[in-house]
Parts: structure tokens; C-alpha cells; sequence
């Protein structure tokens, strides 16, 4: 499936290799208590021009941007994290 067609999905991969003890795999909560915080602006810097591999000049110009944001989790009791590789016994 290619990004272009993935738009809107929700879609879930399993990793390739094999899990270690008490490994995270995934995060189930309300992400009503997940907050994403956005920078105003962004950082543009001219990165000069641009060269190949090779370290030719390829007669192109760059800009360096830079774009900040933060997160924080709103209540501490609103995730849980799933755990694999954890045997406990009472």
C-alpha cells in the first residue's frame, strides 16, 4: 500500500524482528489527554547550494526550516503501555 492511498486509514505493522523481555509494543488511552503544542513561525536559513554525491555543484539552491512543536500527556492515569516477554506469578 503506498502513502497516497493510506490517507485517511488506520493501519498497524508488526515489527520484523523477535521482542526482548518487558519490550513496549504498543499505547492504549484517551487521546483526548494528548496535547501536541506548535511553535508560532519556523526557522529558514539559506543552506547555500547544493551538491551531488559526487561533490559537483548541481546549479540548485537550499533552504534549511526548521519547525518546532512539543507534546505532554494531560493526566498521568489517561495511557497504558502493553508489555510483552513479562510473566508474573502471585
Amino acid at each position: 500500500m503506498t502513502p497516497a492511498d493510506a490517507r485517511g486509514t488506520l493501519q498497524a505493522e508488526q515489527p520484523d524482528e523477535v521482542t526482548t523481555p518487558a519490550e513496549f509494543l504498543m499505547v492504549f488511552g484517551n487521546w483526548r489527554y494528548f496535547l501536541i503544542v506548535d511553535k508560532v513561525g519556523l526557522s529558514v536559513e539559506d543552506a547555500g547550494f547544493v551538491r551531488d554525491g559526487d561533490g559537483k555543484l548541481t546549479g540548485e539552491r537550499a533552504l534549511f526550516i526548521h519547525y518546532r512543536n512539543s507534546s505532554i500527556i494531560l493526566a498521568d492515569n489517561a495511557f497504558r503501555m502493553l508489555k510483552t516477554g513479562v510473566v508474573t506469578t502471585n
